[in-house]
């Protein structure tokens, strides 16, 4: 499954161009969202100048449950070629009572844009983001391999670039869970301006946990630094 979407520049100071692409998204307003995926998944959003979006697997519901199987990827791109916001996404999932989601396969997501002048150019990149923030828990397991890599360039000053990466976040009302058996990168490099990356982050009102099993891996890097 491949989904795709570009957009040229919008008109500074007057509009904005924007594209998002998903590759599959499963929602159920009253019931379970379920998401199995075997083969591959790719979703490429890119622009000239625009904000730009993409996202692998978007799923929402009463419970949601979601499985990238050994084997199996996932793959999401956002880029911007001038200036802009290039924002992707392994896996979105977010439900209400409970979410569940297991890694076994490959999750490689990029985020990368430019600035131009005086217009801002941001990257931001996250494999699975799981959030059951109004009744309920959830759970995140992974035991295969998930790279977030974003990029910021050609800012001129520290606001008008950066980048952000996050390998897992885990977001609960009640517990939040985060079993890694695998490898987890998260990268963010920003030639001028913010640069932050996490390589897991779990927060539940009640509990929080991360396992890091034997063998495992967890990378969290951040630069920054401006040109001569």
């Amino acid at each position: 499954i491949t989904a795709t979407a570009r957009v040229r520049s919008g008109i500074p100071y007057v509009s904005v161009n924007y594209a998002y692409a998903t590759g599959v998204k499963a929602s159920s307003a009253y019931g379970t969202a379920t998401v199995a995926n075997d083969g591959s998944i790719a979703a490429i959003a890119s622009g000239e100048g625009a904000i730009v979006g993409a996202r692998g697997i978007q799923a929402s519901g009463t419970y949601v449950s979601v499985t990238n199987a050994e084997g199996a990827s996932i793959d999401a791109t956002g880029e911007v070629d001038v200036f802009g916001g290039g924002f992707a996404t392994g896996i979105e999932a977010n439900g209400i009572y409970g979410v569940a989601v297991v890694n076994d396969g490959d999750i490689d997501v990029y985020g990368h844009a430019h600035a131009y002048g005086t217009h801002y150019g941001a990257g931001r990149a996250v494999g699975i983001y799981a959030a059951a923030g109004y009744f309920g828990n959830v759970s995140v397991v992974n035991t295969g391999d998930i790279s977030a890599v974003a990029l910021g360039e050609d800012s001129v000053s520290w606001a008008q670039g950066g980048a952000g990466a996050t390998g897992v976040e885990a977001y609960a009302k009640y517990d939040a869970t985060i079993v890694n058996a695998g490898d987890i990168a998260a990268v963010a490099q920003a030639q001028f301006g913010i640069a932050s990356s996490y390589g897991a982050i779990v927060h539940g009102k009640y509990s929080s946990s991360i396992a890091n099993e034997a063998g495992s891996h967890i990378l969290s890097e951040a630069t920054v630094g401006s040109s001569d």
